[in-house]
């Protein structure tokens, strides 16, 4: 492998590093928006046992909550998609919950896959890469004594392959 397809190597390496990055923060973003989804489900079963005069927290953001009461628990407002939001009862709730679920464990299982080819994907380039270092090494061994002296000691701890070239015969 010549200097200049090891220097595309070497960049297509840290390329796929920080693509796999990033597909774990993906992956991570995705685990939280389940969590979120199973909160969201326990509450809708909690509601389910409230009655009119339970005070319940409202969250209102940046960790602030305000007191509140659940006064009609046939019906609740949902996000059916791209900001719409539709009275549905809390069992058409569960189901688009249910739902929404199904599909983060879908994509969450696409992104496992790409990580799982990414990884792979990098591991051979980096045999590649750990093979092509060691090639100019191997080719300066069989130069014999006439070969390039200026060459630094090899990175297996061997020394210069000159010496021992030298003082084995």
């Amino acid at each position: 492998m010549d200097e200049k397809e090891m220097q595309e190597k070497v960049i297509l390496y840290q390329i796929m590093q920080k693509h796999l990055e990033s597909l774990g923060q993906n992956a991570s973003m995705l685990e939280k928006r389940y969590e979120e989804i199973e909160m969201t489900r326990q509450v809708l079963e909690d509601i389910g046992k409230l009655n009119e005069k339970n005070d319940i927290l409202i969250p209102l953001g940046s960790g602030f909550f305000g007191h509140g009461k659940i006064t009609e628990q046939s019906s609740m407002l949902t996000d059916v998609g791209a900001g719409i939001f539709m009275p549905k009862d809390a069992e058409s709730s569960k189901a688009i919950l249910d739902e929404k679920k199904k599909e983060i464990e879908k994509l969450a299982n696409d992104l496992q896959q790409e990580m799982s080819e990414v990884s792979a994907r990098i591991g051979g380039l980096a045999m590649e890469l750990e093979q092509a270092s060691h090639e100019p090494e191997h080719k300066h061994e069989h130069k014999g004594p006439e070969g390039d002296k200026s060459r630094p000691h090899s990175r297996d701890g061997k020394g210069h392959p000159h010496r021992e070239e030298k003082g084995g015969g």
